[in-house]
């Protein structure tokens, strides 16, 4: 029987790293010898210049106003009774509905875990609130206040999508 759980957090500066997170989602860095428990991983949504994810968190980071939130985090469990398959798909079905605003779609990273014992798999999954509206804009650029009147000129914009 699958067992329920759900993690939501707000993740601000001072509180964590952007890329420290993403590091260990994907298992990589200094979380690299744990790579084999990542079963599938994936970020969509990015930004023209970072294709690299790695690179649009080590940017929230370095370019975000420094009481400015980095990211939504949220692990879920998965149904272990599902294949690997049925679970990507079903991460992605979820992802998709969460990413997908009135304001543009929000970059997003995604890893399902294996757990250590292979029995509890999981999702941990990272959103930034900061929305795509179409306008090319630089990393650091991307990260500054939006500007109403002139979007062009500002940053992205704070999607309040995922406000409780």
């Amino acid at each position: 029987m699958a067992i329920y759980h759900l993690t939501a957090k707000t993740v601000s500066r001072g509180t964590s790293s952007a890329k420290a997170r993403h590091d260990y989602i994907e298992r990589e860095g200094r979380y690299a010898s744990d790579k084999a428990e990542v079963e599938h991983s994936q970020s969509g949504n990015m930004p023209e210049w970072a294709q690299d994810a790695r690179k649009y968190w080590d940017a929230a980071d370095t370019y975000e106003r420094g009481n400015g939130r980095l990211f939504k985090q949220l692990e879920f469990a998965l149904p272990k009774e599902l294949t690997a398959d049925q679970q990507k798909e079903l991460v992605q079905g979820y992802v998709d509905k969460l990413t997908s605003t009135k304001d543009g779609a929000l970059p997003y990273s995604f890893a399902i875990h294996k757990g250590h014992d292979k029995e509890n798999p999981h999702c941990h999954l990272m959103i930034s609130e900061r929305a795509q509206d179409g306008h090319q804009r630089t990393a650091e650029t991307w990260f500054k206040r939006a500007n109403s009147r002139n979007p062009e000129q500002g940053g992205a914009k704070k999607s309040e999508a995922l406000k409780p």
